[in-house]
């Protein structure tokens, strides 16, 4: 039989418009006494938070097994709609297995269901269309969500470290996925991204250790510092076209990334954007490129392919790329630009320069370039000077052999 017992008049509730008047109840359904408010003006219930203790310590109502949460609650012969789980409702009701939320829930406040360490699975009713900051933040043993279409944001924190979550299907709507939303869930392998999202903030997917690939959509003009940091199982990444810049750290230590072609609409790469990445070999930089910064590609030992379609290249500090690179990969670039690579840091402390037609180039158009010649003897300032190493004056001198580059002195 159900029960009802009146507790006390509630002096204050955040995130209501007026907290005089409200009730605090504790009503039974199917086994379980659940904490509530309720407004007599709307005839809506919310679920309790348990508040702090005399020393100010969050505390817990210690909610276990399944609970079903009523779609209607009734006190002193009124009928009251539930439309709020309110903010810590189930704080730390760590033998929390299951929970049932009722279609009439129009919103999941902060922190909900932070720390219920045993709850499994959780459906999310039409109609919420906000998961806020933190809501199932420390479930470790969440195994599965439901997002309904009706979501439109998910704050900061939503799921960290939720490291039993496998895959996540995020809304269309949803236009940012905010900073740690999915940071430590080490189990999450799939995720569905929507072409709505348009920025990627930072360590949103931050040590998401078994994510092997992800579709960025093309709306996507920003991602933040460390967004995929730690992602190591991460192999294959699209950059979208409508991306500008790569944040410090974006990519640190993504150990299995290979390889990179980063659009032509990205103008910065920040530092350690690709830090730590063991198993990239090939490196495609964009002409669109203003800046990259210092240890940009740090400690990624193992790069050895670096094409640069600039004409002139940017002039940025050498430790971006780490010495064992510059000595053993071999940088591609245009035909005839050989001169300007060879005066410019980084580019003059790579060993290995190959020439590369790069799509879209007409290179005729800058220079008059003998591509049929096997031989083909250069000045530095790119000038051609003769087909042949035979009766050179004595200088400088660039060579194209075979498709391979390289430096000469004639004495």
């Amino acid at each position: 039989m159900k029960k009802l017992i009146v507790i006390i008049i509630l002096g204050y509730l955040a995130n209501f418009v007026d907290a005089y008047g409200w009730e605090r109840i504790k009503y039974e359904y199917k086994g379980h006494s659940l904490h509530y408010v309720i407004d007599e003006t709307t005839k809506t219930a919310a679920t309790r938070s348990p508040g702090t203790d005399k020393y100010g310590n969050l505390v817990s109502w210690g909610y276990k097994g399944k609970i079903e949460i009523p779609s209607k609650i009734k006190f002193a012969n009124e009928e009251y709609t539930v439309e709020c789980i309110s903010s810590k409702t189930f704080y730390y009701c760590s033998d929390l297995t299951e929970i049932i939320i009722p279609p009439t829930v129009k919103k999941i406040e902060s922190y909900a269901f932070q720390y219920c360490y045993h709850l499994t699975s959780v459906v999310i009713p039409n109609g919420v269309s906000i998961i806020e900051e933190g809501v199932f933040l420390g479930c470790n043993q969440l195994k599965s969500v439901s997002i309904p279409p009706t979501v439109k944001k998910i704050e900061s924190y939503a799921f960290q470290n939720c490291n039993h979550l496998t895959s996540v299907a995020i809304p269309n709507g949803v236009s940012i996925i905010e900073e740690r939303v999915f940071q430590g869930c080490n189990q999450l392998k799939s995720v569905i991204i929507p072409e709505s999202v348009t920025k990627i903030e930072k360590l949103a997917f931050y040590c998401c250790t078994n994510l092997t690939s992800i579709h960025i959509p093309d709306a996507v003009y920003e991602i933040g510092i460390k967004a995929f940091g730690g992602c190591t199982n991460l192999r294959d990444v699209n950059f979208p076209s409508s991306l500008t810049t790569i944040a410090p750290g974006t990519f640190y230590f993504c150990s299995n990334l290979q390889n990179i072609e980063i659009p032509n609409t990205v103008i910065s790469i920040g530092s350690n954007a690709f830090g730590e990445c063991g198993a990239l070999t090939s490196v495609s930089i964009p002409e669109s490129i203003s800046s990259i910064d210092k240890y940009a590609f740090e400690r990624s030992y193992y790069i050895k392919d670096v094409y640069y379609g600039a004409w002139h290249p940017i002039t940025c500090d050498s430790q971006i790329f780490e010495n064992s690179v510059y000595s053993e990969a071999t940088l591609h670039i245009p035909s005839l630009a050989i001169a300007n690579y060879m005066k410019t840091e980084p580019w003059k402390n790579f060993k290995k320069f190959k020439i590369h037609y790069f799509a879209g180039m007409d290179e005729n158009s800058v220079f008059d370039d003998p591509i049929d010649q096997k031989c083909a003897v250069f000045n530095l300032n790119g000038m051609y000077v003769s087909d042949s190493l035979e009766n050179l004056a004595p200088g400088l001198y660039i060579i194209r052999e075979n498709g391979k580059i390289q430096k000469i002195v004639v004495k």
